[in-house]
């Protein structure tokens, strides 16, 4: 299932370890993600959903990990 973010939000990058850093990236308004449900978690979150529209020339993320509660209040699904 592809997902739109519908609000910008900052989330902390996680280490090799899946543990969190100092180090906040951002979720950017508009951006596209595919939640995929066959990954193990590395944070223990209770989702991972993967860029779509990943940058590598950006601060932002390939990947994040986020619970239900923020995807709802932060993605709509979308078409694409």
């Amino acid at each position: 299932m592809i997902y739109k973010c519908i609000k910008e939000f900052k989330i902390p990058f996680a280490d090799e370890d899946g543990s969190m850093t100092d180090n906040y990236g951002v979720i950017e308004k508009n951006s596209l993600w595919e939640l995929n449900e066959g990954v193990y978690s590395i944070t223990g979150a209770e989702l991972h959903l993967d860029s779509i529209n990943y940058n590598i020339k950006t601060d932002s993320f390939s990947w994040v990990e986020i619970d239900r509660k923020t995807l709802i209040e932060k993605f709509i699904e979308s078409e694409v």
